[in-house]
């Protein structure tokens, strides 16, 4: 089959506004969102709270909605595009304090297409120790599940992230999200002997395309499960999906390093503030 002919988002801001709706098309149906403007912004609610995103306003303007944001409780994204520049730290005097930092990546497909030698040529500084490290690693097989596997997968998903809540009310929210989710989505489980392994979705929205869920058990982290799960969905998006393909992980981390190896490029950051007492 061949790849599907995909028209490219060039300007910056305008794939930062697509990225930002599909993550909120995610919420809507993954955690039960209700989305409702706030003039030049958005308040997403949910069970456990509300954040404010999208903000698009200079002046008095921005300081009204983030005195809002505070009268709501609401946690609040900032991200490169945010306007006014410098709404951080305008959201820090106002007492609010950054808990989260992620960056959004882009999928460069030729670097791609360049990285998927499974194999490459060993490095003379790693030596023959390098090579009989990668033939120890296992063979991984993947596929995309139905929601008769869910329960496999969920189990996986539910150790590789750790234990926020019992294993029973992951599955109660994995399902509604793969049920509300449907044909946009596709979920995939990664083998190893036929064991589970690891875990990955990917989210067709309607000009792009965002991963989700990467994850590998403990045990066998480092293995290449990961990268093998990653590189059949970029595989099956090329086929059948459309616009460009992104996701968010936190800069530094081990996730961020293989995603740039695998041909993701930086897009941009997003911030995460939590509301507090205003700086005196």
């Amino acid at each position: 089959m061949q790849p599907t002919v995909r028209t490219p988002v060039t300007a910056d801001w305008e794939r930062a506004q697509v990225m930002e709706e599909v993550i909120l098309d995610v919420r809507r149906d993954w955690f039960g969102a209700r989305v409702v403007s706030l003039g030049r912004a958005v308040a997403v609610l949910e069970a456990g709270g509300e954040m404010v995103t999208a903000i698009d306003e200079d002046g008095p303007g921005a300081d009204r909605l983030i005195a809002e944001a505070a009268r709501r409780s609401a946690f609040v994204v900032a991200t490169d595009f945010s306007r006014p520049a410098d709404l951080g730290a305008r959201l820090r005097r106002a007492g609010f304090a950054p808990v989260q930092r992620h960056a959004t990546y882009i999928l460069d497909e030729t670097a791609f297409q360049s990285s998927r030698d499974p194999d490459p040529p060993v490095d003379r500084r790693t030596g023959l120790l390098h090579l009989l490290r990668r033939r120890e690693r296992p063979a991984v097989a993947v596929h995309r599940i139905s929601e008769a596997e869910l329960h496999v997968w969920n189990g996986v998903c539910w150790r590789a992230f750790g234990a926020r809540y019992s294993e029973a009310a992951s599955l109660l929210d994995k399902q509604s999200a793969f049920r509300n989710m449907g044909a946009d989505a596709s979920w995939y489980l990664a083998t190893v002997a036929g064991r589970p392994a690891g875990t990955a979705i990917i989210y067709q929205g309607d000009e792009a395309a965002q991963v989700l869920a990467v994850g590998t058990l403990p045990s066998l982290q480092g293995c290449g499960v990961a990268t093998a799960i990653m590189r059949h969905l970029i595989v099956n998006w090329q086929q059948e999906g459309h616009g460009f393909l992104f996701l968010d992980t936190s800069p530094g981390s081990g996730a961020e390093r293989l995603y740039l190896k695998l041909g993701f490029v930086p897009a941009y950051l997003r911030e995460v503030y939590a509301p507090g007492r205003p700086i005196p």
